[in-house]
C-alpha cells in the first residue's frame, strides 16, 4: 500500500513530537538508554506501518508508548534469559566432560552441524538439563517442537558420531 504525501507529513510531525518523548520515557522505565532507543524506534517503524490506521485512533502517542513499551519488556526478557544461558553453559564448559567414549571434538563437531533449533534444545537438555516443559519456555516454543527437535538432533548426532553423517 501506497502511503501519501500527507500521511508522510503527518508521519513526521507525529515522530517528532512523539518520539523524544517516547524514548524519554522510556529510558526511566526500562533504565537503559539503548534499549529504549532500540524500542523507540521499532514503535515508530511499526506506526509509520500502520500509519493509515493509527492516525485516526484517538491516542496515536498512546499506541506508539504501549507498541513501544510491549517491545522492551520482551527483548528485556529474552537478553536476561540469553544471558542466564550464556552464564549456564560457560559454567558448564568449564566442569562438563562429554559422555564416555566420546571424543569431545566430534561431539563438537557433531553439535556444529546441527541447525541452531537443533543444536539449542540438545544443549537445553543434556548440558543445562532442562526439562522439556523448561525448554518450551525458554525457547518460546511449543512442547510437541522440543520433542520433536529433540529426537531428530540425537539422531542426526548418533549418525555424526558413528561416523555416517
Amino acid at each position: 500500500m501506497a502511503v501519501s504525501l500527507t500521511d508522510t507529513l503527518e508521519f513526521e510531525t507525529f515522530y517528532v513530537n512523539v518520539a523524544p518523548r517516547l524514548h524519554r520515557a522510556l529510558v526511566l522505565i526500562v533504565g537503559d538508554e539503548s534499549l529504549a532507543a532500540e524500542a523507540t524506534q521499532e514503535a515508530m517503524v511499526r506506526a509509520y506501518e500502520r500509519w493509515s490506521r493509527i492516525a485516526d485512533t484517538k491516542n496515536p502517542a498512546g499506541w506508539a508508548y504501549r507498541t513501544a513499551l510491549n517491545w522492551a519488556r520482551t527483548s528485556h526478557r529474552r537478553r536476561n534469559r540469553e544471558g542466564e544461558l550464556l552464564r549456564r553453559l560457560e559454567r558448564l564448559k568449564r566442569t562438563a566432560a562429554p559422555p564416555a567414549g566420546i571424543d569431545s571434538i566430534a561431539l563438537e563437531r557433531a553439535l556444529a552441524a546441527l541447525d541452531v533449533g537443533s543444536r539449542a534444545v540438545v544443549v537445553l537438555r543434556y548440558y543445562l538439563q532442562l526439562s522439556t516443559v523448561e525448554i518450551g519456555e525458554t525457547l518460546e516454543i511449543p512442547i510437541g517442537t522440543v520433542k520433536s527437535r529433540l529426537s531428530r538432533a540425537v539422531a542426526e548426532l548418533r549418525r555424526h558420531l558413528e561416523g555416517g553423517s
